[in-house]
C-alpha cells in the first residue's frame, strides 16, 4: 500500500464516519418506540428471560425488556408476567445509577409502576423515586400502557427520560426488577449492566480501528523498507 492511497483510505474512512454522524439519529428515531399498548415494536429489541414458576403466575416475572431512544434522551421499558389477573400489581424497576451494587444511593432510581387492567384498557400509573425512597416526579397517571385483559393482561411498556433517571449516555448502570403484590413475590434473576448508547459510538470505534490498521501498515512498511536499504 503507497503513502497516496493511505491518505485515500483515512480520508473515506472520516468521511464516513462524519455521514453517519448525520444518519444515525434517523435510524434511531425510526427503530423508537411509542407508547400505544401495541407492543410489535419491541421486536427485536434487547430483553431477558426470567425463570417461570418461582412465583403464582399473576405475580411471575417472564421477560424484561429495555431501548434507549438517544435522540430523545428516553429509556423505554417493557416487561411481561406469566400470567394474567384484573386485580392491580405493583412492579418495581430499580437502577443502580453509579454501579456501586447498592439501590438505595440518593442517585440511584426506583421506577414504581401500577398495572390496573379492564377487558378493554390498561391504567397504569408510573413515579419515579431516589434509592432513598424520595419522591422525583410522577411520570403517568392511568395511562393506557399495557395490555387489557382481552389482549392478554400480561405486558407494560413505559418510558422515563435520561433527566429523570439521572443517567448520562456512554456511562453504565445496573438494572433489576421486582414484582409484588401485598408483599413481594418475585425479582429479576439476572440484574442487567447496561450503558445507553447508539450506533455512533461503534461507528468511532470502527474508524479508530482502521486508520490505526492503516497506519500500523504505513510504519511496518517503513521499517522493512530501512531494513532492506542497510543490507
Amino acid at each position: 500500500m503507497n503513502a497516496r492511497m493511505a491518505r485515500l483510505l483515512i480520508v473515506l474512512t472520516l468521511t464516513v464516519l462524519c455521514l453517519g454522524y448525520r444518519v444515525t439519529p434517523v435510524k434511531a428515531q425510526s427503530a423508537g418506540i411509542s407508547l400505544d399498548g401495541d407492543f410489535s415494536d419491541w421486536t427485536g429489541k434487547p430483553c431477558v428471560g426470567d425463570a417461570i414458576g418461582d412465583s403464582q403466575p399473576t405475580l411471575d416475572i417472564a421477560s424484561f425488556c429495555f431501548f434507549s431512544d438517544m435522540n430523545n434522551q428516553v429509556v423505554y421499558f417493557m416487561f411481561e408476567r406469566s400470567g394474567s389477573s384484573n386485580a392491580p400489581t405493583d412492579w418495581m424497576i430499580r437502577i443502580d445509577v453509579n454501579d456501586d451494587g447498592d439501590y438505595s444511593d440518593p442517585e440511584d432510581r426506583l421506577i414504581d409502576i401500577r398495572y390496573n387492567l379492564s377487558a378493554n384498557k390498561s391504567l397504569v400509573d408510573v413515579a419515579v423515586y431516589d434509592g432513598s425512597g424520595s419522591y422525583v416526579t410522577t411520570i403517568a397517571s392511568k395511562a393506557d400502557w399495557g395490555e387489557s385483559s382481552r389482549d392478554g393482561g400480561a405486558r407494560v411498556e413505559l418510558g422515563v427520560s435520561f433527566g429523570n433517571l439521572g443517567i448520562l449516555p456512554g456511562v453504565a448502570v445496573s438494572v433489576t426488577m421486582d414484582m409484588y403484590s401485598s408483599s413481594f413475590a418475585d425479582i429479576l434473576d439476572t440484574p442487567i449492566q447496561w450503558t445507553p448508547a447508539n450506533a455512533l459510538g461503534y461507528l468511532i470505534l470502527l474508524t479508530i480501528l482502521i486508520v490505526g490498521s492503516i497506519w500500523m501498515a504505513l510504519r511496518t512498511r517503513k521499517v522493512s523498507g530501512k531494513r532492506k536499504a542497510t543490507l
